[in-house]
């Protein structure tokens, strides 16, 4: 189950890399809300995918200028 956490310390690594403490708190909300709506999702897989999902949003999105 700890393996399913992982992800969430690359959010803390690439929220850092946003300048603007406004913006980044804005970022870790937005990423703390798609968790939270799948809060009673049970299946690890479906949980890991989620994760990797909205990773891959927050960096595209640190990519736009």
């Amino acid at each position: 189950m700890l393996s399913a956490y992982s992800p969430l310390s690359k959010l803390t690594v690439t929220s850092l890399a946003i300048p603007d403490p406004h913006a980044r708190a804005e970022t870790v909300a937005w990423f703390r809300s798609e968790i939270e709506r799948d809060r009673h999702t049970t299946d690890i897989h479906a949980i890991e995918s989620k994760i990797t999902v909205t990773l891959r949003e927050v960096r595209r999105l640190m990519r736009v200028p």
